[in-house]
């Protein structure tokens, strides 16, 4: 009987050890770098709010025009949309935070 065939099934049993213990230690880091990433600052979506103009008068032609006209009314600018080319007005809602 050789050495190498008496600790052939022990050596065999110690690597699958290894192994096995690598990979739970790999399972283990993923799973805390998860949790980690969950656990960090939240992210603030800035959302942008929209109302049509009660002041513009007329079809919408300059994006400029229209932000003047939002201006006055309280709000931070404004756009002309859709076919019938109307003002709607833009401000900065309250922002929500992510998950």
């Amino acid at each position: 009987m050789t050495i190498q065939s008496a600790w052939g099934p022990t050596a065999r049993m110690l690597a699958r050890c290894e192994l096995k213990g690598s990979f739970q230690r790999y399972v283990f880091d993923l799973l805390l770098l998860l949790v980690a990433s969950e656990m960090g600052p939240s992210a603030v979506e800035a959302r942008t709010c929209e109302s049509q103009s009660h002041k513009f008068k007329g079809p919408c032609v300059r994006h400029s025009n229209c932000a003047n006209v939002c201006q006055t009314e309280g709000f931070h600018g404004g756009k002309c949309r859709g076919f019938r080319r109307r003002c709607f007005c833009t401000k900065h809602c309250a922002a929500t935070t992510a998950p």
